[in-house]
């Protein structure tokens, strides 16, 4: 009589006895559980170490599919990354469809066409020798324009016909703002050196002038001195004749009173002589007295014009100085634009 577990196994089995189960069978399929377990758990890891690098990296990644090598083809697929979702403002897919149009209308209107051209020309090269590496601008979810750089690689058959493109989006916008920033500095600094220049231009004109006009004033006061001098002279010699013609006007009068009446004229004219021979030497002590002060203001001017004189030759060496900065400054400008010619 067979046992109840014979006659479940016969059961089972059509009536027949089922064969034996192997050790090496158990040990077979245990390994391969283990071996799934393990490759999972390493899966996960390694999507966890993707998910954080890209978050940490701060780079939106994307990806299509390219139907019939063509870029345009309705049954492209399009996946784009949560990351970069939250990069233009989106939450999830909801909001931000997988779909070509997504991002294509966020693009600014004097970029759009150049964009996605470039797009375009980098799929349809069959060499894969066009790179797409591009940078425009994309209105986020609240309205505002933001710059980023799209970078894109893609796989493709033995024709070179484009099967998958993938690639990146990275916020560039503050650097561009720094640029910018940078550049205008830089233009600045250009139209700084030009007026520079031109002030420094006009400086040494006015300095040069300014030098001739030193030099005259001090060689026609130099000439004024010299005129004093020569009137101190002639007013020295008029004193010396009015003295004696004081003393002559003396003595006249002197042999006037000697003589009584018949000199009474004599003495008259003795007396109006002696007179203005007073008035000479009153007036000729005026005069040297006004002489000596022009003497004496002409020393002081002559000496403010020297100081003057160093003054604007101090002014000429900062003429000089400036000329340098400008220089410099022009050159630092011609390197700025020469920046913006590479980077554009």
């Amino acid at each position: 009589m067979l046992g109840w577990k014979s006659r479940r196994a016969q059961q089972e089995t059509g009536g027949r006895e089922p064969g034996p189960r192997t050790v090496a069978d158990t040990g077979e399929a245990d390994a391969l559980r283990d071996e799934l377990a393990a490759l999972k758990q390493e899966l996960e890891f390694v999507n966890e170490r993707y998910g954080l690098m890209i978050k940490a990296s701060d780079i939106g990644l994307w990806d299509m599919s390219v139907v019939a090598g063509d870029p345009v083809n309705a049954g492209n697929e399009f996946w784009w990354s949560d990351h970069l979702r939250k990069m233009l403002g989106f939450t999830d897919e909801r909001d931000f469809p997988n779909v070509l149009d997504s991002w294509a209308s966020r693009l600014h209107p004097d970029e759009k066409d150049s964009v996605l051209g470039a797009f375009a020309a980098h799929l349809n090269d069959r060499t894969g020798r066009i790179p797409y590496d591009i940078e425009y601008r994309l209105k986020r979810k609240t309205g505002e324009y933001r710059w980023y750089r799209a970078s894109g690689t893609t796989r493709r058959d033995g024709a070179g016909v484009p099967l998958r493109v993938a690639g990146a989006l990275l916020d560039i916008d503050t650097q561009k703002t720094l640029m910018s920033a940078a550049l205008g500095f830089v233009d600045r600094l250009g139209d700084s050196a030009n007026e520079l220049a031109e002030v420094s231009n006009r400086m040494s004109d006015t300095t040069q002038t300014a030098v001739s006009v030193t030099e005259t004033a001090v060689s026609a006061i130099e000439k004024l001195g010299e005129s004093s001098l020569e009137i101190g002279k002639v007013v020295q010699f008029i004193t010396t004749i009015a003295d004696q013609t004081n003393l002559l006007a003396l003595n006249a009068t002197i042999e006037a009173a000697r003589a009584g009446d018949s000199g009474r004229g004599f003495a008259v004219v003795a007396n109006e002589v002696k007179e203005l021979a007073s008035e000479t030497s009153r007036a000729t002590d005026d005069i040297g007295h006004k002489v000596d002060v022009i003497k004496e203001d002409t020393t002081r001017a002559v000496s403010a014009i020297q100081e003057i004189k160093q003054i604007v030759t101090l002014i000429d060496s900062f003429q000089t100085t400036i000329a340098s900065v400008a220089d410099h400054q022009r050159e630092a400008a011609q390197d700025g634009r020469a920046l913006r010619a590479i980077g554009d």
